[in-house]
């Protein structure tokens, strides 16, 4: 028997004239740049993928209000506005965490160094100038750039060490694990986490920061003693048909104990190089898996395959989707958004919290429609949980038509226990 659908409300992201009018709402695309503040404001990254020179827009909505507003515009932030001859810093593909003060931070990449067509990159000479590690204070309203974090180096994984007052990301795309002192601005290059910018990185309960490369292997970083090591475990879904594993999304739970994600997993011709971006590659999808890493027991941890992506019941992700949202609840189960390979709506999936035995299962909780069951929710690219218990995706819409111009970059709300 199918599922009864999950009744979201979608909320549309508004753009600033003349943007509205010049272009598609569809061209816009969103990331894992998602976050929570701590009066409950939701803060997205909005890319903009126009090739134009615009940057991506930190975005803020106050789900009291329901109103959504531009924040700060990357480009003005990081000093490049005006500059036609570089990369602009057009995307925020990091998380945005807040620090103990409210503080939020993120981080930034470019869209144009890995897409943009020839003509494009021919202006764009300069290449990019790097990520920068920003920084935005809400009780002054104020977007801060605290400098480019490495070179020629996007931000992309992001984890705070709160406590140390530490921040780690991944970099696309020499792919580096670095550490930044939020005290002295100081950034430090920890060392090669691999031949793929992985997308994730989490900061564990026992201090440690952990990562995966695109073999599927785990890898972990010791602050204290600055060790940074291959473990002893790996994603689940490899064998003879992947030669590329890792993991888009991963979320950590409450106890910061065990870190879940659902892996990325295919066949890619040619393997090498792990660019973002190749001409003529080819790249063959293979089944998705939800995981739970535990840090322990143990000098290795354990890996653990919860189950297929789709669960029990066969749910299928699309062939060309990928991945990217993932949200912990207040109950501690984890949901991510899979999308279909009809294109339909996507279906909301529940790693549930573990049982007594410590056991955890992924079910099916309903495909995401609007409330009146016209639109629906054609993929999600982020994902954050709001300090009410709604959980927020942020997506394509789409209507039943399927239709590109019925397209709308939209911010999808699900009351709490609504996937139960």
């Amino acid at each position: 028997m199918a599922r009864p659908d999950v009744r979201a409300t979608f909320y549309t992201f508004g753009l600033p004239p003349p943007l509205a009018e010049a272009q598609p709402q569809g061209d816009w695309w969103l990331f894992n740049g998602m976050g929570t503040g701590h009066d409950g404001t939701i803060y997205s990254g909005l890319c903009d993928h126009r090739f134009l020179g615009d940057g991506a827009r930190l975005i803020a909505f106050d789900p009291r209000t329901r109103a959504m507003r531009t924040v700060a515009n990357m480009q003005d932030v990081c000093g490049q506005r005006g500059r036609l001859d570089v990369n602009p810093q057009s995307k925020i593909h990091t998380t945005i965490l807040p620090d103990r003060d409210g503080r939020l931070y993120f981080g930034s990449h470019s869209c144009e160094r890995d897409y943009a067509p020839p003509e494009v990159r021919a202006v764009q000479r300069g290449g990019f100038p790097g990520g920068h590690w920003l920084r935005y204070d809400p009780a002054r309203g104020r977007c801060e750039d605290l400098g480019i974090a490495l070179p020629g180096e996007s931000l992309m994984g992001f984890a705070m060490d709160i406590k140390a007052r530490r921040l780690y990301a991944t970099t696309h795309t020499r792919c580096h694990l670095i550490e930044y002192n939020m005290d002295t601005g100081r950034t430090e290059i920890v060392g090669s986490v691999g031949k793929f910018p992985t997308r994730v990185c989490e900061v564990a309960a026992d201090g440690c920061v952990y990562t995966f490369d695109e073999d599927g292997w785990v890898i972990r970083f010791d602050p204290r003693t600055r060790e940074l090591r291959t473990l002893d475990a790996r994603l689940p879904g490899h064998g003879p048909t992947v030669n590329f594993l890792t993991a888009l999304v991963s979320t950590i739970s409450a106890d910061g104990r065990t870190i879940y994600g659902v892996t990325s997993a295919f066949w890619q011709t040619p393997r090498e190089p792990m660019a973002e971006s190749i001409q003529g590659r080819v790249m063959e999808f293979r089944e998705p898996f939800a995981f739970a890493y535990d840090i322990g027991p143990g000098p290795d941890g354990r890996m653990r395959a919860v189950a297929p992506a789709g669960g029990v019941e066969g749910a299928r992700v699309g062939d060309m989707h990928l991945l990217h949202s993932i949200a912990r609840t207040r109950e501690g189960d984890v949901l991510y958004v899979l999308p279909q390979q009809d294109g339909g709506a996507s279906r909301l999936m529940r790693i549930t919290a573990a049982d007594g035995a410590g056991r955890e299962r992924v079910l099916d909780a309903g495909g995401i429609v609007g409330p009146d069951g016209e639109g629906f929710l054609e993929t999600a690219l982020a994902g954050t949980t709001g300090l009410d218990g709604t959980v927020y995706f942020a997506g394509p819409r789409k209507s039943p038509r399927h239709l590109r111009d019925d397209t709308r970059w939209v911010l999808a709300a699900i009351p709490a226990g609504a996937w139960r």
